[in-house]
């Protein structure tokens, strides 16, 4: 068993998805089949709530079952959720559709926020899992 699964809360329906924290900063979320606006506000809500300010968070998505977000849901992202905390949205097993949706998605959130998190793709999630584990190292060493 990895580190992270020992230290992960057992995974918790939000409609057709599930999702889980896993210490110290990250939103794992596995997708199935469309995403509506009220599953991400439960998805943010909860990752915001468990991980206190000013703690960089990670969104590690599953998107190999789905994951297709809805214009209600894209609109919330880019105008409603505090994207300054979101350090990266990590993807894996995305369809070349979901990538293509999710880059737009990041472009409409740069309109509104210049801030808007660093958005990456791997087709497994050892290589997420790798991506953030680096980029976290990389932070916490340029942070003083």
């Amino acid at each position: 068993m990895e580190a992270h699964e020992t230290r992960a809360l057992d995974f918790q329906r939000v409609g057709p998805h599930q999702m889980r924290i896993e210490e110290p900063d990250t939103l794992h979320i596995r997708l199935y089949g469309v995403v509506e606006r009220e599953h991400f506000e439960i998805f943010f809500r909860t990752i915001m709530d468990a991980v206190p300010p000013p703690t960089p968070l990670y969104v590690l998505r599953d998107a190999r079952n789905g994951g297709e977000v809805t214009a209600q849901a894209r609109r919330f992202i880019a105008r409603q959720v505090d994207i300054a905390r979101v350090a990266a949205i990590v993807t894996f097993g995305a369809s070349f559709h979901g990538r293509t949706i999710i880059t737009m998605l990041n472009k409409a959130m740069r309109l509104f926020n210049k801030n808007a998190p660093t958005i990456v793709f791997f087709d497994s999630e050892a290589e997420a899992r790798a991506w953030i584990a680096a980029h976290r190292n990389r932070s916490n060493l340029a942070t003083p």
